[in-house]
């Protein structure tokens, strides 16, 4: 009499059987195990193999723990409509990542939670969906943001890019180890130096392209204050230059003092104008005047940075305010009209 084995009870024959009797064992082992295939499989081809319910690698897919499953069930308007795979994490399903494809949209999906309790709309109860990749044509959409690093716009701790923000608003940002590490960087294809760059001080940087370095730089070297300059100072090219000067933007106006009116103007009147050429800025040939032969009132101190890799500037120069300038020159304009004036005015009376 053969016996059966426990789970699948596939005969199999027992020492004390006759011979006489393997035929129909073996008869009965090949229908039990070709019964056990076919319903385990619906359909099995050369490169397909199709199975009735989802598959679990681990525990069963009702199980909280730990598992990996694959699935597709018949719920209506539930999550598990859709082909999907649930990767379980912990014994909290709040802590579930399900992957699962839109079967309207083609779009791939990302949700958190249990995919037997929430339904396909995002958003309501503990239904999350954490993100969604699709296809529009040939561009990839991402509804949600896309970080290499940050947790979030407000995570500056973490190296990284991250793009996204709340609501309406969006953001590039980047967070380097840094000050003085890249960015941004723009380049043509096929030329081999960058044509404009920022990096993580505010370095603005320019050049032409092709085989040329960037040869063009503004930064900020005080406060309210930018520079133009890498290695040389640079040139502003506009068709006007406008300074704001409303009088409701300013405080505790008051007139030159007739003495410093005085020093301003003779200083002004006094200083020699040359021609020159600015260091590390080629062979043009510049007009100008001084700081250091000009009165305090038009000159302004301050310092600059020659190291694009240092965040503040510490060299101390000197600068012509152009606003001050131009002012002080109206003055000496004045103080000349006065004379002209007077002269004109003596002449008369005695003529």
């Amino acid at each position: 009499m053969p016996a059966n084995t426990p789970a699948l009870a596939i005969p199999y024959p027992l020492p004390s059987d006759a011979v006489t009797d393997y035929p129909g064992v073996g008869q009965d082992l090949a229908e039990t195990v070709e019964a056990e295939v076919v319903k385990r499989a619906d359909k099995t081809s050369s490169s397909t193999q199709e199975f009735a319910g989802p598959i679990s690698i681990g525990q069963r897919v009702v199980d909280p723990d730990s598992r990996l499953t694959l699935g597709k069930t018949a719920a209506a308007s539930s999550l598990q409509n859709l082909p999907w795979l649930q990767c379980g994490i912990s014994t909290g399903t709040d802590n579930d990542l399900i992957l699962c494809m839109s079967a309207s949209s083609g779009a791939i999906r990302f949700y958190g939670g249990n995919p037997g309790t929430q339904n396909d709309q995002p958003g309501t109860g503990s239904n999350r969906e954490l993100g969604r990749f699709s296809m529009s044509g040939a561009t990839l959409q991402v509804k949600g943001d896309i970080s290499t690093g940050p947790a979030n716009t407000n995570d500056k701790t973490v190296v990284g890019l991250y793009l996204g923000g709340p609501g309406a608003n969006g953001y590039i940002q980047t967070i380097a180890a840094a000050y003085n590490s890249g960015a941004l960087f723009c380049a043509v294809a096929a030329e081999s130096q960058w044509r404009f760059t920022i990096d993580h001080q505010g370095l603005l940087s320019w050049g032409p392209g092709g085989a040329v370095s960037l040869d063009t730089q503004m930064r900020r070297s005080a406060v309210n204050t930018l520079d133009l300059y890498n290695g040389a100072w640079g040139t502003y090219r506009a068709a006007a230059f406008a300074v704001q000067s409303d009088r409701d933007a300013k405080a505790d106006i008051r007139a030159l003092p007739a003495e410093e009116d005085r020093v301003l103007v003779e200083g002004l009147l006094a200083a020699p104008v040359y021609t020159f050429k600015r260091k590390g800025a080629g062979e043009e040939r510049h007009l100008g005047v001084m700081t250091d032969e000009l009165p305090e009132h038009v000159v302004l101190e301050g310092t600059y940075n020659p190291d694009p890799n240092e965040s503040e500037g510490d060299v101390p120069t000197s600068f012509v305010d152009l606003y001050k300038f131009a002012t002080g020159l109206l003055a000496v304009s004045q103080h000349l009209a006065e004379r002209v004036a007077a002269l004109e005015a003596a002449a008369a009376a005695k003529g």
